[in-house]
C-alpha cells in the first residue's frame, strides 16, 4: 500500500514508519522539519499554514494522522496553533484522503480525552475534557465520524507512550529525575498515579494493523500492565542501580489512568504488548 504519514519524523512517526517499510508498504513522510531517515520519500510543511494539500501525492491508499501541534503545552498562547494542526488539518486531511482515493484513515488521538478521568474510560463514556489540547484532539476525532460512511478511519486513543527518544515524555522524565537523583514526586499517601506505560515499538504495530486490516472506529491502546508511579520509578532506579528519592504530596488525590481495553483485546489480544520490565531493557539497550 501507499501510505502517507504525518508526524513521520516525531517519536511514534519514527518507529511507525520502520515498521510500515518493514511491512512491504510504501511510505511518504509528512512533517514540519526534515528527515534523516533517506528511504522514505518527504514532504516538509507546515500544516499551521494553508496551501500544503497541493503538495501531497495525487494518490494514496491511506493516510495515518499522527502530526500534532508542538505547542500543546502552551495555553492560550498556542490555542490558536493547536486548533490548525490538531483540528483545522484534520478536516483537510480527511477531505483529501476521500479525493486521493484513500481506502483507510488512522489519526492518533489520546487518552487525555478522558479527562477529569473520573469515568470508565471506555470507547463510548461521555466526553467533557477540559484542557484545550484534550478539546481539540476530541474535536479532530469528531469531524472524523462522518467519513466512515466513506472508508475506513478509526481512532486509536494513546496512553503513555515510552521508549527510545521520547524526550520530555512521562517515563523519561522520571528516568532523567532518578539519574539526576532529583526527587519523584508521589500524590497521596501511598503509591501515586496509576497509569499504563506502553512501549512505542507496539503501538507502531497496531498502527500498522489498523491500517492493513482496515479497522473502523475508536480504540484505546495501551499494554495491560496498570503500574503506580512509585512502582514504576523504583523499576528505572533498580534498572539504574540508583535508590530513588521520593517526595509526598498527601493532600493531592492520585488519578487513576487506566483504560478499558476489551475492544482492542477483540481485535488483536494484549499479548503482542511486552511487560514493562522488558520495555525498560529495550529502551536502555536499545
Amino acid at each position: 500500500m501507499d501510505i502517507l504519514v504525518t508526524g513521520a519524523a516525531g517519536f511514534l512517526g519514527r518507529s511507525l514508519c520502520r515498521q510500515l517499510c518493514a511491512s512491504g508498504h510504501r511510505v511518504v513522510g509528512l512533517g514540519r522539519r526534515g528527515s534523516e531517515d533517506e528511504t522514505v520519500p518527504w514532504i516538509t510543511v507546515d500544516l499551521s499554514s494553508d496551501g500544503w494539500i497541493e503538495a501531497l501525492p495525487r494518490r494514496i491508499d491511506a493516510v495515518v494522522h499522527l502530526a500534532q501541534s508542538d505547542q500543546y503545552r502552551e495555553f492560550p498562547a498556542g490555542a490558536k496553533n493547536m486548533f490548525h494542526v490538531n483540528v483545522a488539518s484534520t478536516a483537510r486531511l480527511a477531505d483529501y484522503a476521500l479525493q486521493a482515493g484513500a481506502r483507510s484513515f488512522v489519526l492518533a488521538s489520546t487518552g487525555s480525552v478522558y479527562e477529569p478521568y473520573s469515568l470508565e474510560m471506555t470507547e463510548a463514556a461521555p466526553l467533557s475534557p477540559k484542557s484545550f489540547y484534550s478539546a481539540s484532539k476530541l474535536a479532530a476525532e469528531t469531524l472524523l465520524i462522518p467519513y466512515e460512511e466513506c472508508m475506513a478511519v478509526c481512532i486509536l486513543r494513546l496512553f503513555f507512550l515510552y521508549g527510545p527518544g521520547g524526550s520530555g515524555r512521562l517515563i523519561s522524565t522520571l528516568v532523567d529525575r532518578i539519574q539526576g537523583r532529583e526527587a519523584v514526586v508521589i500524590d497521596g499517601p501511598k503509591d501515586g498515579l496509576v497509569m499504563t506505560p506502553t512501549y512505542v515499538d507496539d503501538v507502531a504495530e497496531i498502527f500498522d494493523r489498523a491500517v492493513a486490516d482496515e479497522w473502523n472506529g475508536i480504540i484505546n491502546i495501551a499494554a495491560n500492565e496498570p503500574l503506580s508511579i512509585s512502582e514504576i520509578a523504583g523499576r528505572i532506579g533498580a534498572r539504574l542501580g540508583i535508590e530513588v528519592i521520593f517526595h509526598r504530596e498527601i493532600d493531592r488525590e492520585p488519578a487513576r489512568i487506566v483504560p478499558d481495553l476489551r475492544k482492542l483485546a477483540s481485535l488483536t489480544g494484549l499479548t503482542r504488548f511486552r511487560s514493562f520490565d522488558a520495555g525498560l531493557t529495550d529502551m536502555f539497550d536499545g
